[in-house]
């Protein structure tokens, strides 16, 4: 996800452009991660034990804002309450509110 969301969101189109044939190659790779955590929080809240962890934090990173990667996350119920849960937490501050 991170690299679909750095080329389509942030580099240089020149640069997207050597790398146009990669794309659906991101996708697929991104939507199997993504269809993984899936299919995990359908049956938990966290990624590790029952609290909020670091394996949390560490995923949220780039799953939050796979949209800019072009990924659809409403195709991801489970992923989108997990965020939701992310975004509730004490101490929680956005980045930016781009996202």
């Amino acid at each position: 996800m991170a690299v679909a969301r750095f080329y389509l969101a942030y580099a240089p189109k020149e640069e997207l452009k050597k790398r146009e044939h990669l794309v659906p190659e991101w996708h697929a790779k991104g939507n199997a991660a993504l269809a993984v955590m899936e299919s995990h929080l359908r049956k938990r809240d966290w990624f590790a034990g029952t609290h909020y962890s670091v394996a949390d934090i560490a995923l949220f990173g780039y799953t939050h804002c796979a949209g800019e990667g072009g990924f659809e996350l409403a195709q991801y119920p489970a992923i989108i309450r997990w965020v939701a849960r992310i975004r509730e937490q004490p101490g929680y501050i956005p980045l930016s509110e781009r996202w």
